[in-house]
């Protein structure tokens, strides 16, 4: 009939020490991380935004394309990389982020291929725009 497909891959909702909060942006990096102990399913890097100006990077499964939702409680869940200390971020709601396109290293890899080498832009609701480096272990 010529439909595409349209299939969930993963839901959530980001809670950490802050608490919830309503997600007011997200991006994906264009690397991907590898699963521990030889696991076959690659997480991406994903940016969360949200109403109270925090800024938190999340590792996020991907599941392959053999994937099915009977398969969902085989997924593992998303891992907290790291949430920008306050201090840092916007003191009000997170409208955008975007990660800086790759360049130089192959597959944003550092020389010792072990860590990924990531630029991250966020803007907010107090006029404010921000850019972080972050450098995040190739494995979860």
């Amino acid at each position: 009939d010529g439909s595409l497909e349209t299939k969930e891959l993963l839901r959530f909702e980001p809670m950490s020490k802050a608490g919830k909060n309503p997600v007011t942006a997200v991006a994906f990096a264009d690397d991907l991380l590898k699963g521990s102990n030889g696991s076959d399913i690659d997480y991406g890097i994903l940016s969360i935004g949200t109403e109270s100006g925090r800024v938190e990077v999340w590792a996020v499964p991907i599941p392959s394309d053999t994937y099915s939702s009977s398969d969902s409680k085989g997924i593992p869940k998303p891992v907290l990389l790291r949430a920008i200390p306050f201090n840092d971020g916007h003191f009000d709601t997170v409208k955008k982020l975007s990660w800086r396109p790759r360049t130089g290293h192959a597959n944003g890899l550092n020389n010792d291929g072990r860590l990924v080498d990531l630029t991250l832009a966020s803007c907010g609701q107090d006029n404010g725009v921000r850019i972080f480096n972050l450098v995040i272990r190739n494995t979860i």
